[in-house]
C-alpha cells in the first residue's frame, strides 16, 4: 500500500530540465566565465568542464528510483528538509547539503568538479519556477509528468547579447559572488524566481501566478493557476478587467520568450557565481 502511495505521488520530474538544457546553460556559463578571467590559473580546463558537465546531466536524467523518492522542491517556508510518510524526501534541501559537503571534502580533480556539477543541478532548477513555487507538475492520470517551462527552449543568441561581449556583467558576478556559499546561492537564486512568479504580465491584468499559483502557506505545495500547465502553449483564460474579460497567450508568445529568457539567464548567472566561488577557494589557497 505505501509503495503505491508512494508512486502515485512521486511520478513527476525529480528534477526541473532535462539533461541537455542541463549541458546548454553549463556551457554557456563556462565560456563567459573563461572569457573574462584574467588569471589562467582560475580558467576551467577542458577536462574539468567535462567532469561537471557529464556529473550535471546525469544527476537531471537521473533514474526511476531516485525520482520516486528524491523530489527536487524547494522549502520557501524555512529551507528545511520534508518528507512523505517518511520515505520520500520532498524538498532538495537535505540532498543539496550532502553534496556541498562531498564537494568540500573533494580531492581528486574528477571528484571535485563531478561534484560541482552535481551541486550546479540544483542551483540551475532554482530558475524552474514550479520547483520553487512548488507545484506538482505531475498529472499521471493525463500521461504528463513534467511542468512545461522546463521544456521551453534556450535563446543561447539572446543570452550572449545579454552577458555581453565587454565582461562588465560576468566580472561583476564573480566579484560579488566569488565568497557566496553554496546555500546562500540556492537561496537567491530560488527568491528571484519566486519574486519572477509574482510579477505582472505585461498588458495583462494578472501575474506570472496564472500558471504557478504559491499556496498561502510557505511551506505548502502550491497548484497551477487558471492557465494551467500551459507555459509557451496557446492558453486562454478569464480576465478580471471589465473591459477585457478573456485573456489570451499565443503560442510562443513573446512574454513567454522575455519570462523564459530571464529565467535561463539567472541560471547562467548562478552557475558563474558558483565557478566563481570554487575557482577562487582553489587559487587562493
Amino acid at each position: 500500500m505505501l509503495l503505491w502511495v508512494v508512486f502515485g505521488f512521486g511520478q513527476l520530474s525529480a528534477h526541473a530540465y532535462e539533461g541537455p538544457i542541463h549541458q546548454q546553460l553549463t556551457f554557456i556559463a563556462v565560456r563567459h566565465y573563461n572569457n573574462c578571467i584574467d588569471r589562467d590559473d582560475a580558467r576551467l580546463s577542458a577536462l574539468q568542464a567535462r567532469y561537471m558537465v557529464k556529473a550535471n546531466v546525469e544527476q537531471a536524467d537521473g533514474g526511476f528510483w531516485r525520482g520516486l523518492f528524491r523530489w527536487n522542491f524547494y522549502n520557501r517556508d524555512d529551507q528545511e528538509p520534508r518528507s512523505l510518510l517518511w520515505v520520500v524526501e520532498t524538498r532538495l534541501h537535505q540532498v543539496f547539503e550532502q553534496l556541498v559537503a562531498n564537494l568540500d571534502r573533494s580531492e581528486s580533480l574528477a571528484d571535485r568538479y563531478s561534484n560541482l556539477g552535481r551541486v550546479l543541478n540544483h542551483l540551475q532548477d532554482m530558475t524552474s519556477p514550479a520547483h520553487v513555487v512548488p507545484v506538482f507538475m505531475s498529472r499521471w492520470w493525463r500521461l504528463n509528468v513534467g511542468d512545461r517551462f522546463d521544456e521551453f527552449p534556450i535563446d543561447e543568441a539572446a543570452l550572449n547579447r545579454q552577458l555581453g561581449a565587454d565582461c562588465i556583467q560576468v566580472r561583476g558576478i564573480i566579484q560579488d559572488t566569488r565568497d557566496t556559499g553554496y546555500d546562500a546561492l540556492l537561496r537567491l537564486t530560488a527568491e528571484t524566481t519566486f519574486n519572477a512568479v509574482k510579477e505582472n504580465i505585461e498588458g495583462l491584468p494578472f501575474t506570472w501566478e496564472v500558471f504557478w499559483k504559491p499556496d498561502e502557506r510557505p511551506g505548502s505545495f502550491g497548484e497551477y493557476g487558471v492557465a494551467g500547465n500551459n507555459f509557451g502553449r496557446e492558453t486562454e483564460f478569464k480576465c478580471t478587467s471589465a473591459r477585457r474579460p478573456r485573456c489570451v497567450l499565443l503560442n510562443r508568445d513573446p512574454l513567454y520568450l522575455d519570462f523564459a529568457r530571464e529565467r535561463h539567464l539567472n541560471a547562467v548567472q548562478t552557475t558563474i557565481a558558483a565557478l566563481a566561488r570554487l575557482q577562487h577557494a582553489d587559487t587562493s589557497s
